[in-house]
């Protein structure tokens, strides 16, 4: 059967059941892992939004055996792969390759994806012609292996134009990508990441007993969930927080995440004294918080500040804040300016304590202000909503497979 034909279903999105695959990165965690990251929650809610709606959903991950399970309706096939990183990667694209070109060679062509969704890894679009299908990359962070300089940036340009369509997680990512890698004008298309709003949900009651475990009195609570490091402008919170609680002395500021360099490199001497630093600010640090807490931690917070310096891409715990109902403050940058409207909070200049402490204060001090904060966090949050990003994604599917099959796309065709 021609390439045309394996696709067919892919022109009547509307009505059709449409054979999707999810590569994940070839990283761990795998898949479903209590320690997952954004992107492999992204791969299984994606996942399964799509097949609540009614297409059959594979998703591929790495994993230390292989074995498949099924989980909400997508059938998730680990793949035991043994390289380090980063040729695991390729060794998990090159093992789902091999899956899904062995059922084309056999005739089992209703085995085969009409779409394959790769997310974070560009190389597996090379193979495209094995796959039979529109390949479409996934991103969240666009300097993919840092091969932006040189000959290699010139080899992974053509790696990221041979995908039929890319899906940067904002806009502000979408720019980046532009600018970096010389593709304006190519196809580029925003698919947003999303929240469960299922598990990121208001419940006051889990709040406030996790205000009471953690002893945090009756006071306000600032909180903050995320990397503790320069980047993400932990140091410009505890300095506004001084502020803060020399306003509202009962004030306290809450941190929660993993202390981590920005790179992933081994953790320096200034890292190493985040825990001394955020104690002598009077923040409570929580570490890691586990998936299941998430909710809870959310919602024992009167504010969430998220208050990145740099490279946000797209700002997943301030969306999560504002689906339980939390205000959200946020610096002024990135995909922060997407994700964070002035009603549900409003954002400040990166990197101005002073102006952090007064949008948090301007909440902190106006009960009515609050009120109205929190049903506009709602109401975007609902935009994020993984059955709406679903339903978002075939319809860029159907653009990936007209650019695949065009006799030649036209300039601007994904904007």
């Amino acid at each position: 059967m021609g390439f045309r034909g394996t696709l067919g279903t892919l022109s009547r999105l509307e009505a059709a059941r449409v054979r999707i695959a999810h590569v994940s990165v070839g990283s761990f965690p795998e898949l479903m892992a209590s320690e997952g990251g954004a992107i492999q929650r992204r791969v299984i809610e994606l996942a399964a939004a799509q097949a609540a709606a009614g297409h059959e959903v594979v998703a591929y991950s790495v994993a230390t055996s292989t074995r498949t399970e099924q989980h909400r309706g997508v059938t998730v096939r680990f793949l035991r792969c043994w390289l380090p990183s980063p040729a695991k990667a390729l060794e998990l694209q090159s093992r789902v390759i091999s899956q899904i070109a062995r059922n084309i060679v056999t005739g089992n062509v209703g085995s085969c994806p009409d779409v394959v969704h790769s997310h974070s890894e560009p190389e597996l679009a090379l193979a495209k012609r094995l796959l039979r299908a529109p390949v479409v990359l996934s991103y969240d962070n666009y300097w993919f292996r840092r091969s932006y300089e040189g000959a290699r940036a010139r080899i992974y340009r053509r790696v990221l134009l041979a995908n039929d369509l890319l899906l940067p997680c904002s806009g502000y990512c979408m720019s980046g990508s532009e600018e970096l890698w010389h593709l304006k004008g190519t196809g580029l298309a925003v698919l947003y990441n999303g929240v469960n709003t299922a598990q990121f949900r208001p419940a006051r009651d889990l709040g406030e007993a996790r205000r009471r475990k953690l002893g945090l009195g009756a006071g306000p609570v600032v909180l903050y969930v995320g990397r503790v490091c320069m980047q993400k402008g932990v140091g410009t919170l505890l300095a506004a927080f001084e502020r803060i609680r020399a306003a509202v002395p009962g004030a306290r500021l809450v941190v929660a995440g993993p202390i981590a360099s920005f790179s992933g490199a081994p953790l320096g001497r200034a890292e190493q004294g985040w825990p001394e630093r955020m104690s002598r600010h009077g923040a409570l640090y929580l570490g890691a918080v586990p998936e299941p807490d998430l909710c809870a931690t959310y919602n024992m917070a009167d504010v969430f500040v998220m208050p990145t310096q740099e490279l946000e891409m797209f700002g997943m715990a301030a969306l999560e804040a504002q689906a339980c109902g939390v205000p959200v403050v946020s610096s002024d940058h990135g995909g922060l300016r997407e994700t964070v409207p002035d009603a549900v909070g409003g954002r400040f200049a990166v990197g101005d304590p002073d102006a952090l402490a007064r949008k948090v204060l301007d909440l902190l001090e106006q009960p009515e202000l609050v009120g109205r904060c929190r049903q506009a966090a709602l109401d975007n949050a609902a935009r994020y909503r993984w059955d709406v990003l679903a339903q978002r994604s075939l319809e860029l599917y159907e653009l990936a497979r007209r650019r695949k099959f065009a006799a030649g796309p036209q300039r601007g065709e994904a904007k």
